[in-house]
C-alpha cells in the first residue's frame, strides 16, 4: 500500500471529503487550541504497515495532541472505580477530572470536522458542541429527576464564565500588561450582554409570577401557570438564540472575527489545516461523546454521596465545582490569551459560553424535560436568580468602556467568591425538605442506624448484634451475600429516600448487581449473590426507577404535602402550621410576653441529621439537646422499666406457623443473672433479622421504639391531617422489607415487597441472595446456615459459635463459682420472643431481664429509680440541666426559602 493510499485510509475512505481552508475560527476554538501541542511522530513513521501507521498517527493526534493528556488515565480509573466499587466519592472525583481532557478533545474534533464543512456549518457545529459537557450532564440529571442539579449546574456555568473566567483573565492579563493599554471591541460584548439580559428576563418572570400569586396580588386560571410560562419563554429563547447564530455567522460575522494569533515559537500545533480525516474525526467524536456521557452519568449519580461525605450542599457542588472542572480547558485558554493581550478572544470565550448556556442550553433543558414528562421550569428561586442578575449587572458595567485593567478583573473575581460563599452555607431549599428527612427516619433499617452511628448507638444490644455479624465468618451464613444483607440492609423505600436533599444513609441503595454475561438476565440488590450460571454478581447495574416502584411527582416533594408549612415541637410532633396551634403552643409554654420569644436559625448538614436521629431515639427533647449540645445520658434502661402490654393486638396473637424455639441457659442458682445461652440457628436468625427491620415496623408492633426517645411522635404525625401524602402513608406506617430480606420465623409480621422484574428488552428478574444455588425461590429464608453448629449468646447478645473453650472462658469471666451455676432448658413461644426482641432494643442485659423470674425488691428499686429519672427529666434534659439551659423550645417553619432555616423559638 503506497503513501497516497494510506492517506486516503486515514481520511476515512477514498470518497472522503477534501479538506477546505477554514477561513475563520471562533474564540472557543482558539481558546482550546492554546492547550494543544505538536505530537512527535518519529516513532510512528517507523511502522512498516501503512494502515497501522495511519491508525497510530490518528491515535497519537487524538490522545497525545493536548497538554492535558496526563489526565486521560482518570477516565479509565473512573470506569474501574465504578465496577470495582472503590467508593462513590472516588468515582465522583475521578469522573470530574476525566471530563477535563474529554471536553478539550471534543472542541478539537469539532474543529477538525469544520475543516470539511465550511465556515457556516463549522461555526454551527462549534456553537452546538461548545458546551456539550453541560448539555450531557443536564440530560442525565433530567432522566433521574434531579432538576435541582440541572438548574444549579447551568446557573454555575453562566456565573463561572461571567465572573471567574472573565475576572481571572482580566486580572492576570492586566498584571502581565501593566505598561500596555488593553483594548477590545465592545460591540461583541454589547450583543452578548443584551442576550444575557433577555435570558434573565425569561427566568425572572416565573419567579415573579409565583411570588405575586402567593402574595394574593394576582390569580391564575390553573395551578401550573409558571410551568406553562417557562415553556413558552423557552421557545422564545431558542428563537432568539437562532437569530443570534444567523447574526453571528451570516450578516455580521465581522463583529465576531477573533484576533490573529502570532506563533510564539513554542510547540503549539498549527491549526491552518486538518490533521484528521473526516471519517476519523466523526468516529473519534462519537467515541469521545460516549465517554463524556458515561462520566457525566457517574457525576450525576454520585453527587449526593460527595455532598454527604464533604458536608457540602448539592447546590454548592453543582454551582461551583462542576462548572469549574467541566470548563477548565477553555478557561485556561482564555487566561492564556489575556496574557497575550488578545482580549477579544477572551471575551468571546467567556461571554460566548455564558450566552450559549443561558439562551440555548437552559431552554433546551426545559423543552427536553417537557418531552420526558419532567416538570422543569425557569424558576431558579430567588437566591439563584438574584445572583445571576447581579453577575450580569457587574459584567455589563465592567465592559462598558472598551478598555480593561487588572482591578476590573479582581472585582469580578471577588464577586464570584462572595456568591460561592453564599452557596457554601446553603444546605436545602424548600419548606418540605426537613419534614421529608424526619419522615424518612421511619423507613431506616436498624442495621443502617447502627452503622451510621458508628456502632455506638446505645440502642440496647443492637451494637453487639451488628459486631457479631461482622466477626462471624462467611461459613456460618447461608451464602456470602447474607452477611452483606445484615451489615448493609436495604431500605425498601430507597428510591424515595434517594431524592432527599440531605441523605441519612451514605450508601447508594438504588444500585443493583449482575454478572456480565449476555445469557444472564438476573440481578440482585446485594453484591455477591449467586447467579444462575454459578458466578457471583458484583457488577453494578442501574435500572430505571419506574421498573421497581412509583415515586410520584419528582418535583413535588417526597412524603410531605406540597405547599404546607409545618410546626415541629421539641419532641418531634409534626403538624401543619396554623394560628390555633401557635396560640396553643404559646399557652402551653406559659409565655405572657412576646418579647420572651427569640428566633434562632439552625443549618443542618448530614452530621447534624445523624445527631438528630440519635437524639430522637434516645431523648425526649432532641431539638433542645441538639441546639445547646447537651451531653447524652448513657444510663441503660432495664426491661422491668418498660410499660406492660406494649404489644399491639395483632402482634400478640398466636401464629400457627411459628415454631417454638428451644434454648439452654447457664445461669446462677438464685436466678440473679445469666452467664450465656446455648442456642441453635433459629434463635440466632431471629436476632440477626432484627437488623433488617425498619423503625416504623418496630413502632407499629410495640407502639414506641424506646421509652427514652420520641421518634414514635413522628410515626403518630403521619396520621395527622395535612402532613403526609395519602399515597405514601402506608409506606411510613407499615414499612416493608425488600424482597427476600425476611427471616424464616417472621415473628414481627413485617411484609416483604414482591419479587421485582422488568422487561428491557428481555425479562430481568431478581435473585434470592440467600439461595446457595442461584435461584429466585422463596424457600431459603434463613440468614444463618443450619446443621449441627450451635451458637453461644451472652447476656448482652454477643454471638459466637459454641465451643468448650468459649464456654469455659465465659464462666471464668463471670467470676461465679461453678457450684453456683445451673443449666436450664427453655422453650420460647411467640409472645416471649417478641418481648425478647423488644428488650434487645432497649436494654443490655437481655437474657437476665427476659428469661429469669423478676424479684420484688428489684422491681421496687427499679420503680424508685424510674420515678427519680422521670422527675429529673421533667426538670431538665436527660437529667439535671444547667440553669442557663432551662428553656423550652419549639420549632416553627423548619425550612425557609434559600437555606435550611430551622427557626427555634424559646424563652
Amino acid at each position: 500500500m503506497d503513501s497516497s493510499a494510506a492517506a486516503l485510509l486515514e481520511a476515512g475512505d477514498g470518497r472522503a471529503k477534501e479538506p477546505r481552508h477554514l477561513g475563520r475560527r471562533t474564540a472557543h476554538n482558539l481558546s482550546s487550541s492554546s492547550l494543544r501541542k505538536k505530537s512527535d511522530t518519529s516513532l510512528v513513521r517507523k511502522v512498516p504497515c501503512a494502515a497501522l501507521r495511519a491508525f497510530l498517527s490518528t491515535l497519537q493526534e487524538v490522545l497525545l495532541g493536548t497538554r492535558l493528556f496526563v489526565l486521560f488515565p482518570a477516565v479509565a480509573l473512573a470506569v474501574l472505580a465504578r465496577y470495582m466499587q472503590f467508593g462513590q466519592v472516588w468515582l465522583f472525583v475521578l469522573s470530574l477530572i476525566g471530563l477535563i481532557p474529554l471536553a478539550e478533545r471534543l472542541s478539537f474534533l469539532t474543529e477538525q470536522i469544520a475543516f470539511y464543512t465550511g465556515p457556516t456549518v463549522g461555526g454551527l457545529l462549534n456553537a452546538t458542541f461548545g458546551n456539550v459537557t453541560e448539555v450531557i450532564i443536564a440530560l442525565f440529571a433530567l432522566s433521574k429527576g434531579k432538576i435541582t442539579v440541572v438548574k444549579c449546574s447551568l446557573l454555575g456555568s453562566v456565573l463561572s464564565n461571567l465572573l471567574l473566567v472573565l475576572g481571572t483573565s482580566l486580572f492576570f492579563g492586566g498584571i502581565a500588561n501593566l505598561g500596555t493599554e488593553q483594548l477590545y471591541d465592545k460591540k461583541q460584548a454589547d450583543v452578548s450582554t443584551g442576550l444575557l439580559i433577555l435570558g434573565l428576563l425569561c427566568q425572572s418572570m416565573p419567579l415573579m409570577l409565583r411570588y405575586a400569586v402567593s402574595a394574593g396580588e394576582h390569580s391564575v386560571s390553573y395551578g401550573d401557570a409558571g410551568l406553562v410560562l417557562s415553556r413558552a419563554s423557552s421557545i422564545v429563547m431558542i428563537l432568539a438564540y437562532s437569530a443570534y447564530l444567523y447574526f453571528q455567522l451570516k450578516t455580521h460575522r465581522q463583529l465576531f472575527e477573533p484576533q490573529e494569533v502570532e506563533d510564539d515559537g513554542d510547540d503549539l500545533v498549527s491549526e491552518d489545516e486538518a490533521v484528521l480525516g473526516f471519517s476519523s474525526a466523526m468516529i473519534w467524536l462519537a467515541v469521545m461523546t460516549v465517554m463524556t456521557a458515561l462520566l457525566s452519568e457517574y457525576v450525576v449519580s454520585t453527587i449526593e454521596a460527595a455532598s454527604a461525605s464533604w458536608e457540602l450542599s448539592v447546590s454548592f457542588i453543582s454551582i461551583i465545582l462542576i462548572p469549574i472542572v467541566g470548563n477548565a480547558a477553555e478557561h485556561a485558554g482564555a487566561v492564556i490569551f489575556a496574557f497575550k493581550n488578545k482580549l477579544d478572544i477572551t471575551l468571546g470565550v467567556s461571554l460566548g459560553s455564558a450566552t450559549q448556556i443561558s439562551m440555548f442550553v437552559v431552554p433546551l433543558s426545559v423543552i427536553v424535560a417537557w418531552i420526558m414528562g419532567v416538570p422543569m421550569d425557569l424558576d431558579f428561586n430567588l437566591l439563584e436568580t438574584g445572583s445571576l442578575f447581579l453577575a450580569i449587572l457587574m459584567t455589563s458595567f465592567t465592559l462598558q468602556d472598551g478598555s480593561s485593567h487588572y482591578l476590573k478583573g479582581f472585582l469580578l473575581f471577588l464577586c464570584y467568591i462572595v456568591i460561592g460563599a453564599c452557596f457554601f452555607v446553603l444546605f436545602a431549599e424548600s419548606d418540605k425538605d426537613f419534614i421529608d428527612i424526619l419522615f424518612s427516619f421511619l423507613t431506616l433499617p436498624l442495621g443502617t442506624i447502627v452503622r451510621r452511628l458508628g456502632k455506638q448507638s446505645q440502642l440496647g444490644c443492637l451494637d453487639a448484634l451488628y459486631k457479631s455479624v461482622e466477626s462471624l465468618s462467611e461459613d456460618h451464613f447461608q451464602t456470602k451475600a447474607c452477611k452483606s444483607v445484615l451489615l448493609r440492609p436495604i431500605n425498601a423505600a430507597a428510591f424515595h429516600c434517594d431524592r432527599l436533599k440531605i441523605k441519612v444513609d451514605n450508601i447508594d441503595q438504588t444500585d443493583n448487581y449482575t454478572f456480565y454475561s449476555p445469557s444472564c438476565n438476573v440481578f440482585s440488590s446485594v453484591p455477591g449473590a449467586r447467579c444462575t450460571c454459578g458466578n457471583y454478581m458484583y457488577m453494578i447495574e442501574r435500572y430505571p426507577q419506574s421498573a421497581f416502584a412509583p415515586i410520584g411527582d419528582k418535583e413535588d416533594g417526597i412524603f410531605a404535602k406540597r405547599g404546607t408549612k409545618f410546626i415541629i415541637t421539641d419532641d418531634l410532633q409534626v403538624a401543619p402550621s396554623s394560628t390555633t396551634l401557635m396560640f396553643s403552643l404559646i399557652d402551653k409554654l406559659g409565655l405572657q410576653d412576646q418579647w420572651n420569644i427569640k428566633e434562632e436559625v439552625l443549618q443542618f448538614n448530614s452530621n447534624m441529621i445523624i445527631r438528630l436521629l440519635r437524639r430522637a431515639l434516645l431523648s425526649k427533647q432532641p431539638l433542645t439537646g441538639l441546639y445547646f449540645d447537651v451531653a447524652m445520658a448513657s444510663t441503660a434502661t432495664r426491661f422491668s422499666q418498660l410499660p406492660e402490654n406494649r404489644l399491639t393486638k395483632n402482634s400478640a396473637e398466636a401464629e400457627p406457623k411459628f415454631k417454638p424455639i428451644k434454648i439452654r441457659l447457664v445461669q446462677t442458682r438464685d436466678d440473679s443473672s445469666v452467664v450465656y445461652a446455648e442456642v441453635g440457628q433459629d434463635f440466632v436468625d431471629i436476632l440477626f433479622g432484627l437488623l433488617c427491620i425498619p423503625v416504623g415496623s418496630i413502632i407499629k408492633t410495640y407502639s414506641q421504639f424506646s421509652p427514652k426517645g420520641c421518634i414514635h411522635n413522628i410515626y403518630k404525625s403521619v396520621n395527622g391531617v395535612g402532613c403526609v401524602k395519602k399515597e405514601w402513608r402506608s409506606l411510613l406506617l407499615s414499612p416493608k422489607l425488600p424482597p427476600f430480606f425476611g427471616c424464616g420465623n417472621n415473628v414481627l409480621q413485617v411484609e416483604e415487597l414482591p419479587r421485582r422484574g422488568f422487561c428491557s428488552p428481555n425479562y430481568h428478574y431478581e435473585m434470592n441472595p440467600k439461595s446457595p444455588y442461584g435461584g429466585g425461590e422463596t424457600t431459603n429464608r434463613a440468614y444463618v446456615s443450619g446443621g449441627s453448629i450451635n451458637f453461644m449468646v451472652t447476656n448482652d447478645l454477643r454471638i459466637v459459635d459454641f465451643s468448650l473453650a468459649r464456654s469455659l472462658q465465659a464462666i471464668r469471666s463471670s467470676k461465679i463459682p461453678k457450684r453456683m451455676l445451673v443449666e436450664r432448658e427453655l422453650t420460647l413461644d411467640k409472645p416471649q420472643v417478641l418481648k425478647l426482641l423488644r428488650a434487645a432494643m432497649v436494654t443490655r442485659d437481655v437474657l437476665s431481664s427476659m428469661l429469669l423470674p423478676r424479684k420484688k425488691h428489684l422491681t421496687t428499686t427499679v420503680a424508685t429509680t424510674s420515678t427519680q429519672a422521670t422527675t429529673a427529666s421533667g426538670s431538665g434534659i436527660e437529667g439535671k440541666r444547667p440553669p442557663q439551659l432551662r428553656r423550652r423550645l419549639r420549632l416553627r417553619k423548619p425550612i425557609q426559602l434559600g437555606r435550611v432555616t430551622h427557626r427555634l423559638f424559646f424563652r
